[in-house]
């Protein structure tokens, strides 16, 4: 069973600028395209993969697979 805690955007974006010694503003830049890339993926009914994470599939139940499950 896999456990997740909520993050916020500004922290999510904070993290990312430190691990990648960036600004924030880049950071939330990449974070937003990312976002975006993986939105525009799904409405135009392809997968969508998440590195690390797994693939949603936008199917009538949106499936969710976790990495390393067939």
């Amino acid at each position: 069973m896999c456990y997740f805690s909520l993050v916020n955007k500004a922290d999510l974006v904070r993290e990312l600028a430190s691990r990648n010694k960036t600004t924030k503003g880049e950071a939330a830049d990449r974070l937003d395209n990312a976002i975006s890339q993986l939105l525009r993926k799904l409405r135009q009914g392809s997968e969508a993969c998440l590195p690390g994470l797994g693939t949603i599939s936008p199917d009538r139940d949106w499936t969710f697979r976790p990495s390393g499950k067939k």
